[in-house]
């Protein structure tokens, strides 16, 4: 049997793999697999959809999400497409602004999801800070937690809330229902370690005490602005700066409660979230919600 020489054998192979039609490349309206990472239609202008089909990624100017934008472009607030915000530009997300800008959400307050891309905010400056979830409450803040604190401060700096303390005659701050969209709130850049006990805090490094926790926020029985309908707490849920040795789940003699708050059957009521019926052991009423009297044992209206 004759053979073929090596050479003649290495250029028939090199021609058929070249003859080959490539399997790798897709155009728009090709199927793929959505759930594959890797299966992205092999061309960095395509994506693929839901459908299994693949589309054109959506280019400077044009609706974007769920459909991911042109490698160098960011879907905005908006939901277009653009490039990266500069200083002063809005945003919804640090990831929208240029290098060394974070998005800021403290200097428009009344737009809850909204923010404008700044460098990092000194003493004195607005920033914002975020609802606390309810998986926080009665408890104390990790110290390296910022789940509350958007870190739109600079280092040594944290975002003190900036409403009237729980019972506090001014309106809170409301937030609309969101629908799902981050709600946040405007705060003032503070020097870690100056809020003294009691005060609204989102870092436990802000407190003088080195503790910050969260409570259940106060409650109004009767129609006051910042309220909402049947008296819950339209405002912000945050920590409050407490001593480092005050219960935060059960307590008792040896155990005290946080100041301004009551330890009924072994655990810290905070000021102003009884409801009707509820019990209540201060003759003043101060654990009944605004609005309510404690009758010696139990909240109720006047």
């Amino acid at each position: 049997m004759m053979r073929m020489p090596a050479l003649s054998l290495f250029l028939a192979t090199s021609l058929a793999c070249d003859d080959a039609p490539s399997s790798q490349t897709r155009g728009p309206g090709a199927s793929c697999d959505p759930s594959a990472p890797s299966d992205d239609c092999a061309d960095p202008a395509l994506w693929c959809t839901s459908a299994a089909t693949c589309a054109t990624r959506p280019v400077l100017g044009e609706v974007c999400d769920p459909a991911p934008c042109l490698d160098g472009l960011h879907c905005h607030i908006d939901k277009r497409c653009g490039e990266l915000r500069a200083e002063g530009e809005a945003c919804a997300s640090s990831f929208e602004c240029e290098p060394a800008l974070v998005c800021n959400h403290g200097e428009l307050p009344e737009l809850f999801a909204v923010g404008l891309c700044r460098a990092l905010a000194p003493e004195g400056a607005p920033c914002g800070y975020e609802h606390a979830a309810l998986e926080l409450i009665g408890r104390a803040l990790a110290p390296h937690d910022d789940r509350l604190d958007r870190g739109d401060c600079l280092p040594g700096l944290s975002c003190a809330p900036g409403f009237p303390p729980p019972g506090g005659t001014d309106a809170p701050p409301s937030c609309a229902p969101s629908k799902g969209v981050a709600c946040f709130f405007s705060g003032v850049c503070t020097l870690d370690g100056s809020l003294p006990l009691g005060a609204p805090c989102t870092r436990s490094a802000a407190c003088e005490s080195g503790v910050c926790a969260v409570f259940e926020p106060p409650l109004s029985a009767t129609a006051l602005p910042g309220f909402g309908k049947g008296g819950e707490w339209l405002g912000p849920r945050v920590g409050r700066c407490v001593g480092p040795d005050d219960a935060l789940v059960t307590c008792g003699r040896a155990d005290p409660c946080p100041a301004t708050f009551t330890c009924i059957d072994r655990q810290c009521i905070a000021p102003h979230t009884q409801r009707p019926g509820e019990v209540c052991s201060d003759p003043a009423g101060v654990e009944c919600a605004l609005g309510l009297v404690c009758d010696g044992r139990a909240c109720r209206y006047p």
